[in-house]
């Protein structure tokens, strides 16, 4: 893997979450996926007919986690107690935990896990079929797949050119 200037960990190699590491990588961004079922080096993106690969890494849940800019968690709301025991390895003042789930109270429930990072919540507004480990089909609705608050952290995001993907409405 290359050396970039940004670096995330994703916690749920489901669709919603491949779809979102995918555009990190595609940014230039170094990638790591944990917990996953099966080890990833690569996510297959399938972007309406057009097929990319991106590099990742499947770091060892059983040793220490890189540190990141970013923490993407993309699981499902009765999934967080099972992936808890990672998130404290994260929490660090340097470290931004975007939340991508469904649902109303993100920041509330992931500060019970988080005394340090900042919590972004996101709402997705994407189409996406995971079809096998690190392989997934996106199909887009609008130019608006992503959607975040607009606030003095998520302009990180805005500046690692993912914005493409990625908007951020007016206050």
């Amino acid at each position: 893997m290359t050396s970039s200037r940004y670096s995330a960990a994703l916690i749920g190699a489901g669709s919603v979450g491949l779809v979102l590491a995918a555009s990190l990588a595609k940014a230039g961004w170094d990638v790591s996926i944990v917990g996953t079922r099966t080890p990833l080096d690569k996510i297959s993106l399938q972007d309406n007919g057009v097929s990319s690969e991106y590099s990742v890494n499947t770091p060892n849940v059983n040793q220490s986690f890189p540190q990141t800019r970013l923490l993407i968690i993309a699981v499902k709301s009765q999934q967080v107690e099972t992936i808890s025991h990672w998130v404290p390895a994260f929490d660090s003042k340097n470290t931004t935990v975007l939340v991508a789930q469904n649902g109303i109270d993100q920041q509330q429930t992931f500060r019970n896990y988080f005394s340090n990072s900042p919590i972004i919540p996101a709402i997705i507004y994407l189409s996406a079929q995971r079809d096998n480990p690190g392989s997934v089909n996106l199909r887009r609705i609008d130019h608006e797949d992503v959607c975040l608050p607009q606030q003095d952290v998520t302009q990180l995001l805005a500046s690692a050119s993912v914005t493409a993907m990625w908007q951020f409405p007016h206050r």
